[in-house]
């Protein structure tokens, strides 16, 4: 997969939502739940990285092609699709090593189906991925890699 990647870095718990700062040792339990969770806290994460930085927000878990969108935002005149990666630690590899070819598909389907309900097919689009790894000490890493190939 060929990646641009454009931001990276530490955020300390200061820049973070509130919900960042709450999950302290509440990550464990059921797994599925917990994995449901983590997600929710990186897609609003993700969401509030992207504002910051002049995206803005047109559509959140977004359906369709069989397939979902995390988050669809626009930067400048680009459809920007976002895939939010989430995981508290790099043990078991980097949340950007999940994109799988079958995930990359979906991504293409996703978009495609977004593009068609929403008229958009003129428009330029790129697909971009949001790796988070948290931490209980809020000093979270993101990296931002921009216009990936599918």
């Amino acid at each position: 997969m060929s990646v641009n990647n454009r931001q990276s870095g530490n955020h300390q718990s200061g820049n973070q939502p509130q919900e960042n700062r709450a999950l302290g040792n509440r990550w464990s339990g059921n797994r599925s739940s917990g994995n449901r969770a983590l997600g929710r806290v990186g897609e609003n994460f993700a969401a509030e990285y992207l504002q910051r930085r002049g995206y803005f927000i047109i559509d959140r878990n977004w359906r369709g092609g069989n397939a979902e969108i995390d988050i669809v935002c626009q930067y400048h005149a680009t459809v920007v699709f976002v895939e939010v990666k989430t995981r508290r630690s790099v043990s078991h590899g980097f949340p950007i090593e999940a994109i799988t070819a079958a995930k990359r598909e979906r991504m293409k389907r996703a978009a495609l189906a977004w593009l068609s309900e929403h008229q958009h097919a003129a428009r330029a689009f790129r697909f971009d991925v949001i790796s988070i790894v948290l931490s209980p000490e809020g000093n979270h890493n993101v990296s931002h890699f921009e216009n990936i190939e599918l």
